[in-house]
């Protein structure tokens, strides 16, 4: 039998259907396998998008959806969709990879019983889009898909999706240009965004914030002489020189995976909020959390992969083993716990992980054996 997918977290749209929808779905606060997402057991699943509400997968060349709006999206050839357009409410559209985008209609997203339709939305002159991010404050930005010698990477700004889409829809009208142009050096490899502040990774493995200045989010100085003002791109200089190969962001956390396997955290210090990691406690404005996790021989660990909730953070080490912190409220770090809050790292999966996954109050691991 192949790997299966475990589920644990907030359930009120009954990504796993237990309970009833009169009275409710229970919250899974231990990970749970994640029932009948296909017969074959052949068949390559993965998780491509997750959210508060809903989780997608990619199910050999269908999207299948679980949680709000649960069954598949037919009219897209999933094993081409390199993207998912999202928010809170669940995926509104993707991106395939040649910088074609699909797109549900913004009244039929009002039907909340209605099956999820995603059409094709490019014509002969529409840019083609590389990454496509959705902030938590509904801001948006996109990169187009560079040409095989282009060494800037180019983001256009919008307010909103609905003024993404009129762009994309009439490009050449003024009345629908973006709010904001950046540029930065390189190739793009990911671009995301948390709650209010977005984050691109290039190929050479370099961070650039912009966003909201506040709580210290963007991992860098905006006041000092020099500085990129906050509303621009400007480089992660703590983390200059240490090759990136992954982000990930959720909440108002921020986390980096490098190449040599360590990994960096940093968040935002709001005001009022009692919970906080372990980890940051003492660090000042720019400042990144190193993970220190040590294995059996007191020897720090290394990590291959990294997933940031809405204030969790699951972390998936070399030898299969997975590590979790925060917000548990929902049962979301799949310790069958009622503890809230977890600000030390703990052992959530003793082993067999090859992928974890995170929408903003729940988490999903992929496992060769029930998870111990």
């Amino acid at each position: 039998m192949g790997d299966t997918w475990y589920f644990a977290g907030l359930n009120a749209n009954g990504v796993i259907p237990i309970g009833s929808q009169q009275g409710g779905h229970p919250d899974i606060r231990r990970f749970m396998p994640i029932p009948e997402l296909t017969p074959d057991l052949d068949e390559d699943v993965d998780v491509v998008f997750a959210c508060f509400s809903q989780v997608v997968f990619r199910v050999g060349d269908r999207l299948v959806l679980r949680g709000f709006r649960a069954g598949s999206i037919d009219g897209v050839a999933a094993s081409t969709i390199t993207s998912i357009v999202g928010d809170h409410n669940g995926i509104t559209g993707a991106l395939d990879e040649n910088g074609k985008l699909y797109l549900a209609d913004t009244e039929a997203l009002r039907d909340a019983s209605a099956s999820l339709e995603l059409p094709l939305v490019t014509h002969d002159d529409s840019p083609r889009l590389a990454k496509v991010s959705v902030a938590g404050n509904f801001k948006v930005a996109v990169t187009f898909k560079p040409a095989p010698a282009a060494s800037t990477i180019h983001i256009e700004e919008f307010k909103d999706l609905s003024s993404f889409r009129k762009w994309y829809d009439d490009p050449s009208n003024p009345d629908n240009y973006p709010v904001k142009h950046h540029h930065i050096s390189g190739r793009i490899r990911q671009l995301i965004s948390n709650t209010s502040i977005f984050i691109c990774l290039n190929e050479a493995g370099q961070l650039y914030t912009w966003g909201d200045p506040r709580y210290r989010g963007l991992g860098r100085s905006t006041n000092q002489p020099g500085d990129k003002p906050a509303d621009q791109p400007g480089l992660l200089e703590s983390l200059d020189g240490v090759k990136i190969t992954k982000i990930s962001a959720g909440g108002q956390m921020f986390a980096a995976l490098s190449e040599d396997k360590a990994v960096y955290i940093w968040t935002a210090m709001t005001p009022g909020n009692s919970n906080a990691l372990t980890v940051h406690h003492g660090l000042g404005p720019g400042q990144m959390a190193l993970v220190d996790i040590r294995d059996e021989n007191g020897e720090p660990r290394d990590f291959d992969d990294i997933a940031v909730g809405n204030g969790h953070i699951l972390l998936r080490s070399s030898d299969g083993k997975v590590f979790g912190a925060g917000d548990n409220t929902n049962g979301q770090l799949g310790l069958h716990s009622n503890q809230d809050y977890h600000p030390e790292w703990t052992q959530v999966v003793s082993g067999n992980c090859s992928s974890i996954r995170v929408g903003s109050k729940l988490s999903i691991i992929k496992v060769s054996a029930p998870p111990t």
